[in-house]
Formats: structure tokens, sequence, C-alpha cells
């Protein structure tokens, strides 16, 4: 297998992945005209998509959503995007987000997941804030507490409290891992081996499946 050429193009091997059912996935991505014209990626991502096809459409997004990734695959943006910015992202800015989803659709690891999503930010306040939610339904309630908080304090105050100190504690665990690995083997991290390793030194045991052997070869490239 040509792991690392597949790992460049944004096709990683999901941690329960066989080899049979990742290079058939990997056939059915051929590369697409749609990321022609966009920017790619920075260089210590180590890949760059070219195979989810792009969708205008704001059929399905929330009203605090700029684009979503479905699974089918497609990248789904809202249609403002072909013309200017949208809650001060760029369409570029979107679809680097949205490439690492992407490139993690075998992956279903949520506590990370946004955290490594908003890593290609530019900005250093939507890196540490924009992971604030992780699920669809985390937003709502954040914004309910915030607005009643002056009138149900005992209830919003460990609300608001919660998602803050959980992104503060999962920002501290990230940000030690960044220290000890590079981002393209961050990318094939499972949320436990996330936390283990920021926490204690990192060790990878021998494993014969195509993300084992992904994670080793990107390894011996330091």
């Amino acid at each position: 297998m040509e792991l690392l050429s597949l790992f460049r193009r944004g096709l990683i091997p999901g941690p329960s992945e066989t080899e049979e059912a990742f290079l058939f996935r990997a056939s059915s991505r051929p590369p697409l005209p749609d990321w022609n014209d966009v920017p790619p990626l920075p260089s210590a991502w180590g890949f760059s998509i070219d195979w989810v096809p792009l969708s205008y459409s704001s059929k399905k997004l929330l009203p605090w959503e700029g684009a979503i990734f479905w699974d089918t695959p497609l990248i789904q943006l809202h249609p403002v995007l072909q013309t200017k910015t949208l809650f001060g992202n760029s369409l570029s800015e979107i679809l680097h987000h949205e490439s690492i989803h992407a490139a993690r659709e075998a992956f279903h690891e949520p506590a990370f997941e946004e955290i490594l999503a908003y890593s290609v930010s530019r900005s250093r306040w939507k890196r540490f804030f924009g992971p604030l939610f992780q699920r669809i339904w985390e937003f709502p309630l954040f914004a309910a507490a915030f607005f009643f908080f002056s009138f149900l304090p005992l209830i919003s105050f460990p609300i608001l409290s919660f998602f803050i100190f959980r992104l503060v504690y999962k920002q501290l665990l990230f940000y030690r891992l960044k220290k000890k690995l590079p981002l393209p083997v961050l990318l094939c991290l499972t949320d436990r081996e996330i936390r283990t390793f920021a926490r204690s030194n990192v060790s990878f045991a021998a494993d014969s499946t195509p993300r084992g052997q992904l994670i080793a070869a990107l390894l011996n490239k330091i």
C-alpha cells in the first residue's frame, strides 16, 4: 500500500478499518476539479484534500453553520460563500476546516475533532475558542444559559463553566501533545490516544493495521 501517497491526498485509515476496506474507500475517492483553485493547507499538515465534491446550499444547515461535511462524501457550503465571507470566515478557511473532518471520515472521535479542525485557522482566537462545542445541541444550550444568566444564575453558571473548563482542559492536553508529535500523526490518533500520550510518554505498540503502518511511516519521516 502507498499509505503516504494516500495520506497526502487526505485519505487516512480509521482505527478499525481493514486494509481491504480502506483500499476500497480510497479507490472510490478520485481527484476532482472542485479543488483546483483552493489554496492548499499549510505544509505542516502534510496533505491536501482533492476528492470531496463541493456543493452550495443552505438546506439542512443550522443558522450558525457555514458548512458541513457529509460522509457520502460531500462538503456542503452556505451559498453566501460564493461571493463573500460568512461569520468572518473566508471560503478557503472553511474548506481547510472541513478538510480535517474529511480526512478523518473513518474516525468517530468527537472529543478532539473540532480542536484539530480549528487548528488550521490563522486566528489564535478562533484556534482556541472555536472548538467550544463538539456536538450540534451544545451551542443552543450554551446560548440559552448565557441569555438567561441574569435570571437563572444558579442554573446558567454551572453550564457555562462546564463548557469553558472542558475547552481549557482539552486545549491544554492538545498543546502538550503538539510538542511531542507532528500534526500529521495527530490526525491519525483516537481521542483516547490523544489523552494518554498528552499525559505520559508517547509509545506506539506494534500495529499491523493500515492506520498503525501509516503512523509508523509518518514517524519515520521525522
